[in-house]
């Protein structure tokens, strides 16, 4: 079972919902192909 993280970086609600996606399916690469991405679109590689 995956762990839910208590805290977030104060990013908004777009990238909690990418952490929690990542965190919620840790074996699936999309969510965390798709973090990489929001990331690199927001400055933040």
């Amino acid at each position: 079972m995956a762990r839910t993280p208590t805290r977030f970086p104060t990013h908004g609600t777009d990238l909690r919902a990418l952490l929690t996606a990542c965190h919620r399916e840790p074996d699936d690469d999309t969510p965390r192909l798709v973090l990489a991405d929001w990331l690199q679109e927001h400055d933040d590689p």
